[in-house]
């Protein structure tokens, strides 16, 4: 990926939330998933700002444009796909982990590839030489779609992709411009429930049953000069993402409202659990598998992706 087309992503962002002037700003990006949830919870029950922190949050289109944020200084701080991470990293770009965000369970699978009703597909063998809408290249979307085609009988080097934010892979699919599209709660369970698409895998679980699908990150520069904000932040995440797993009910609003998905519909999902600390062996999985697809470089070490390590 060149450097110039990677940065050319934060222009995707848009302004959610502004801050008082008299506490540390920190600006943070990221797709509108419910992974999010610890971060909502922070900025709705104050946490942020009593522990001294003005975060404002900002929506982007997908987790490739919150990274071209962050690299390119637009935002301090991004939630992005882990893959997405590991990728830049292994291309050069600075990034470090600060804290989790969703964790992917293969028994409550928060995200999967839909099909149009009419398909005829049913394994990766069919999907041959087909177009595949993902949220990015070479992203999350991308690794499950390689890996679940490869698992069941395809070839995926045969695959062509098309990258589509969440809330437009459902209509891509209805419409033909894409053979079948991988995407994430809230919008994946709002797309079955229209009955307009049908699933055709939880490919995701073709990676690992366990995995850490996503995180907030920044660059090394930052961390580096603004260690203290950075691990007030990090800490908050983590209380405010267990406080999310215990009281569901509570988030769904507040999630509902971020995201733009009915309260109901997202009631009807899995919930997607959070992380509430940084675990190499959560992380480990992902990489293995972006070595195996010719995403990252062999020999990649995951605790580079950590800061503080």
């Amino acid at each position: 990926m060149k450097r110039s087309i990677f940065l050319a992503g934060s222009a995707a962002l848009l302004p959610l939330r502004a801050g008082a002037q008299t506490l540390t700003p920190i600006t943070v990006a990221s797709a509108p998933n419910d992974d999010l949830a610890g971060l909502l919870w922070g900025l709705e029950s104050g946490a942020f700002r009593k522990a001294g922190l003005d975060v404002d949050l900002q929506k982007a289109n997908s987790g490739s444009a919150v990274a071209a944020a962050v690299a390119g200084g637009a935002v301090n701080i991004g939630k992005s796909s882990l893959v997405s991470l590991l990728t830049g990293r292994s291309k050069g770009f600075p990034f470090v982990l600060v804290a989790p965000a969703g964790i992917y369970r293969g028994e409550a699978p928060s995200a999967g590839m839909i099909t149009a009703t009419t398909s005829t597909l049913k394994t990766g063998k069919d999907c041959n030489g087909k177009i595949m809408g993902v949220g990015a290249l070479n992203d999350l979307t991308a690794l499950g779609t390689m890996a679940w085609v490869d698992q069941t009988g395809g070839d995926w080097k045969s695959l062509r992709y098309v990258e589509l934010p969440a809330s437009a892979m459902a209509a891509a699919v209805e419409a033909g411009r894409v053979d079948a599209g991988t995407m994430p709660n809230p919008q994946f369970g709002e797309a079955l429930a229209s009955g307009k698409v049908r699933l055709l895998a939880y490919n995701n679980s073709s990676i690992s049953r366990r995995f850490l699908q996503a995180g907030y990150f920044s660059t090394t520069d930052f961390v580096a000069k603004n260690a203290e904000a950075v691990a007030t932040f990090g800490r908050i995440i983590d209380e405010s993402s267990a406080y999310a797993n215990d009281h569901r009910d509570v988030l769904i609003p507040i999630i509902s409202k971020f995201t733009g998905v009915d309260p109901a519909t997202i009631l009807a999902l899995p919930q997607q659990i959070l992380g509430t600390s940084l675990d190499i062996r959560l992380i480990q999985p992902l990489a293995d598998a972006a070595v195996k697809y010719n995403i990252v470089a062999p020999g990649f070490d995951v605790r580079t992706m950590i800061a503080g390590t």
